[in-house]
């Protein structure tokens, strides 16, 4: 890979050195448009500054139609699955069972379910799912001349 087409690639890619980057929806999309107007896989991967590998990958993929929605590169699927997705819904019943639940103790009782993934992932979801409950502001008033502060301190003043 030449320079050029190495500065070019890394503007487009996530952090990371320029070998171990994976393409985002820029790239998977310019390779969608150059499969779509008939080049081979080995002339997409030379243009596009991509393996072969990714070439393939990106061509089984549904197409790119928004690069800027999140929600989008989840319902296309485009990555790793999560091991929490079948846990959610029985972490919503623990919490719905007792919200003051602590996380290690959901923690413990997924495992015990099965889950065999990190515990940031876990702990990522649980914090998503837990109740929030704000404490509400009581504001103090009063008025003039009923309520007075002191602060307690040395001062030395001197003429």
């Amino acid at each position: 890979m030449n320079s050029t087409r190495r500065k070019n690639f890394v503007g487009l890619c996530s952090t990371g050195s320029a070998a171990t980057k994976k393409p985002l929806l820029l790239v998977r999309h310019k390779v969608q448009v150059l499969l779509e107007a008939g080049h081979a896989q080995k002339c997409v991967a030379e243009l596009a500054g991509v393996s072969l590998a990714t070439v393939r990958r990106v061509q089984r993929e549904v197409a790119v139609t928004d690069v800027g929605d999140p929600a989008g590169v989840r319902a296309r699927g485009v990555g790793r699955p999560s091991k929490m997705t079948a846990f959610v819904d029985r972490i919503t019943a623990w919490l719905a069972e007792d919200a003051t639940l602590p996380t290690p103790g959901l923690s413990r009782r997924a495992r015990e379910a099965g889950y065999d993934g990190r515990k940031t992932a876990l702990y990522t979801v649980v914090a998503g799912l837990r109740p929030k409950h704000d404490v509400p502001v009581v504001r103090f008033e009063g008025l003039p001349g009923e309520f007075s502060q002191h602060d307690f301190g040395h001062v030395d003043v001197r003429s």
